[in-house]
């Protein structure tokens, strides 16, 4: 159970985090220095987001409940079976990956399809008096962001689950003298993660700078280069602290593996030829890690 609360507490400020990052951090910057608003319009655009935050919270829920449920059975169940164990391991290798697909999913379309909607009827009915094509430059915004925050979350989530793929197999040991593992299984590749690194580091970041220079220059045709400047410094830094803090989440998610291999092996070179590594990885690392684990059993024979 507490190996579980731990979870979503770490799931919860894993999505804190990206939504600051992305969506406020991001996502406000970039509209309120590129659009040029009525002060009479700001009401009625808040009004749009907190009606969408909210909807988006209840699509987002019951996605969310649906890819929880076989973890929290398996980690709260006094005795589960097999079964359920074995369907929550690999449940919890995924959930990264599910994720990210909720946030490009019930994320962001229970946040933009309403945002449009609404947005669309406030200017028909002249409550908004902004130009009907900042509906569309808002759904490809949106896309971006929800990219950034999708990859940023995948990143968190990927350390988040390691404690419940430990109590897990735990679990199965204790409970039916069984180990878990995917056996060498790779469910995501790393070179996934790396090209996914490489969208959110750089391509992203561009995106988005190309959409609010775009944004930017049709609202005013008689831009002063030292207002340009200024205003492309500050999404340029935007997009480079993305970058530092994406190199780090990739960094981080590599090194851990590595860091759990050279802990085992400094165990064998004193002389513990029983130790054997947790197959915790879904990547190329799983198959890593089996390698290892078979040549240290492997070991006592050559002594």
């Amino acid at each position: 159970m507490n190996t579980y609360r731990t979870f979503l507490k770490l799931l919860l400020r894993n999505y804190i985090i990206g939504s600051l990052v992305s969506v406020f951090g991001v996502g406000t910057v970039l509209m309120f220095t590129t659009i040029s608003l009525n002060r009479a319009d700001v009401p009625y655009l808040l009004f749009v987001v907190f009606v969408s935050f909210l909807i988006m919270l209840a699509c987002e829920f019951i996605s969310f409940e649906r890819h929880i449920r076989p973890i929290r059975l398996a980690l709260t169940k006094a005795s589960p079976s097999i079964e359920e164990l074995e369907k929550a391991y690999i449940q919890t290798h995924k959930f990264p990956k599910l994720t990210g697909i909720r946030i490009l999913g019930p994320h962001l379309l229970g946040l933009s399809i309403p945002a449009i909607a609404i947005t669309h009827f406030l200017i028909a009915k002249q409550y908004l008096e902004i130009p009907y094509e900042y509906i569309f430059y808002g759904a490809t915004a949106a896309v971006l962001i929800a990219s950034i925050h999708a990859m940023l979350e995948y990143f968190q989530t990927s350390s988040s689950i390691i404690p419940v793929l430990e109590e897990l197999r735990n679990k199965g040991k204790r409970l039916h003298y069984y180990e878990l593992s995917l056996e060498g299984q790779v469910l995501v590749s790393i070179r996934t993660k790396f090209q996914l690194s490489a969208l959110l580091i750089g391509a992203l970041p561009l995106m988005l700078f190309s959409l609010a220079t775009f944004v930017r220059f049709s609202e005013h045709s008689d831009f002063f280069i030292a207002q340009y400047w200024l205003w492309a410094a500050i999404i340029l830094t935007l997009g480079i602290a993305l970058s530092l803090y994406g190199a780090w989440l990739l960094f981080s998610t590599v090194m851990s593996p590595i860091q759990h291999l050279r802990t085992n092996m400094k165990k064998v070179e004193s002389g513990n030829f029983t130790i054997k590594a947790s197959d915790i990885y879904s990547d190329e690392f799983s198959n890593l890690i089996n390698g290892f684990n078979h040549m240290v059993r492997g070991t006592p024979l050559f002594h």
